[in-house]
């Protein structure tokens, strides 16, 4: 008599087989992810950036971009600089799975501030959007112009 079906130990095998490729795939997929949440920060403070730019220049004033890093959260927030109690714009990364500082890995000094002629004021010109791991965004503005450029991702 003919059996017709699988052995225990065939779909032992094929069990744990399986299970190999979806551990395996889900740990690029949580890379991937995380990468494209660094990505998707850098994009946002720089776009944020320009439009802060945009506005002094409109308004002939000043305008400040604050940064904020704790333990819980990273946030920033813009406003015209004598307006520091309603910002304008207020965001909020959750989670700490991004944050930003300078190429030393230190915080950003609390604020840039934008002038009216489209000058960047600010202590450094490069800062990196990271999550903790290897994967990193560049950031650096031309603080006399106040160009923004996003330069290449730093990932294994």
């Amino acid at each position: 008599m003919k059996n017709k079906g699988f052995t225990l130990i065939e779909l032992l095998l094929v069990i744990g087989l399986l299970s190999v490729i979806a551990s395996t795939m889900s740990y690029d997929v949580m890379n991937i992810l995380s990468r494209n949440r660094v990505d998707v920060v850098a994009k946002q403070i720089a776009m944020d950036m320009r439009v802060a730019q945009q506005k002094a220049v409109e308004e002939n004033r000043n305008w400040v971009m604050e940064f904020t890093n704790n333990a819980n959260l990273s946030s920033y927030k813009i406003y015209p600089e004598a307006e520091s109690t309603k910002p304008r714009t207020n965001i909020a990364i959750s989670d700490n799975d991004v944050g930003w500082g300078d190429l030393d890995g230190n915080y950003l000094p609390t604020d840039l501030v934008f002038n009216a002629s489209g000058g960047i004021v600010a202590t450094a010109d490069t800062f990196a959007v990271s999550n903790g791991d290897e994967d990193q965004i560049y950031l650096r503005f031309d603080t006399v112009t106040g160009r923004v450029t996003l330069l290449a991702t730093v990932s294994p």
